[in-house]
């Protein structure tokens, strides 16, 4: 039965005489890729998409999955490549690098097939191009930490909930892949900093909590009064609300090419604003202490003299290490992702702006 599904796709698929790719992981323990074919149906022509198998992967180089699905689309289904007109799949590196990307594995074959990235992907992959920065690790790290403190415990989150208000948003979990879940965890840290430093207070106090939970309780209490977490706090929240709002958009169904690199343009505009904007809390916050520096964050310092940032105050330190470097990488791999959404648009957006009957179209 599986043989007969697959045979009609491939008659049909040849019957289009064109076609697409895309490949996709599940999110399962398996980790394996499945792969679908898009076309025009010759039946009722319109888009059709067909899944048809099940990829397993034992490289993730770029070069490793375009030769598996050139060869299961040639050797296996036994259609000519030289009819695919387009591939689609996310923006990470091995994925989408220039030199040694899947797509670029792909074009070498046929150069006509062109690549539109994922939508749904693209934004989500922006968010790790800040991990250089010490200080935005530590900041998803503290609230990763301050979900697990309270939900490993039954005890802990109940001392957390009696000192949230009723309808609170709670701690949330830090997803690797997906806005939305960085934009409620912080969002729910923000909104209820001070009922969740209280529960902690009061675990550090509580002379019947176990030693080693005050003491925890205490060291996460210190990182989340330090001057970079509360920066970080305001400044992530902002971010990631405009971030999950476009990216929730991009994976509408009727979302258009021109509206995609639309949305993707506006984005810039949200970090110039954050730029141009006093972010700093006007709340003073204890100043975080730097007693060491390790010569790899030297590295960020926009100074020849390292010592001259020593005479600046915490908030210009911070400013000239962190904040600037952190809105460049923004900007700039957000630049990168929605390039390719423009290219695409220049050459297929003459398509939405045709004044022809349907008929005569």
């Amino acid at each position: 039965m599986a043989n007969k599904v697959k045979d009609t796709i491939v008659a049909e698929v040849q019957k289009a005489g064109y076609f697409s790719f895309s490949v996709d992981s599940t999110p399962d323990i398996s980790h394996t890729d499945q792969l679908t074919l898009r076309y025009v149906s010759p039946e009722d022509r319109l888009p059709t998409e067909r899944f048809l198998t099940f990829l397993e992967l034992k490289d993730h180089s770029g070069e490793s999955i375009a030769d598996l699905v050139f060869n299961y689309i040639t050797t296996e289904l036994e259609i000519n490549f030289r009819k695919c007109r387009g591939h689609s799949y996310d923006n990470a590196a091995n994925m989408a690098g220039r030199y040694n990307g899947m797509k670029q594995k792909i074009i070498e074959k046929n150069k006509f097939a062109k690549f539109v990235p994922c939508a749904g992907h693209s934004l989500n992959l922006v968010d790790h191009s800040v991990d250089y920065c010490l200080d935005a690790v530590n900041f998803f790290g503290v609230v990763n930490e301050v979900y697990i403190f309270f939900s490993s415990s039954t005890k802990r989150w109940a001392v957390l909930k009696s000192h949230l208000k009723p309808h609170s948003k709670v701690p949330k979990y830090l997803s690797d892949n997906r806005w939305k879940v960085h934009a409620k965890a912080t969002e729910a840290i923000l909104e209820n900093y001070n009922d969740i430093t209280d529960a902690l207070n009061y675990l550090h106090s509580d002379n019947n909590t176990k030693s080693d939970t005050r003491l925890r309780a205490n060291n996460l209490l210190g990182k989340m009064e330090e001057f970079e977490f509360m920066f970080m706090l305001h400044f992530w929240n902002r971010i990631h609300r405009h971030f999950s709002r476009v990216n929730k958009i991009l994976q509408s169904p009727n979302i258009s090419l021109s509206g995609c690199a639309d949305w993707h343009r506006s984005l810039f505009d949200i970090l110039r604003e954050q730029q141009a904007k006093n972010m700093l809390p006007n709340t003073e916050y204890r100043t975080a202490r730097r007693i060491i520096r390790s010569k790899r964050q030297r590295n960020y310092e926009n100074s020849s003299d390292p010592d001259a940032l020593d005479e600046l105050s915490s908030r210009d330190k911070f400013r000239i290490k962190s904040f600037i470097p952190i809105l460049d990488a923004l900007e700039s791999n957000l630049g990168r992702r929605a390039s390719v959404y423009d290219n695409v648009v220049k050459i297929f957006s003459f398509l939405a702006d045709l004044t022809l009957l349907k008929v005569e179209l």
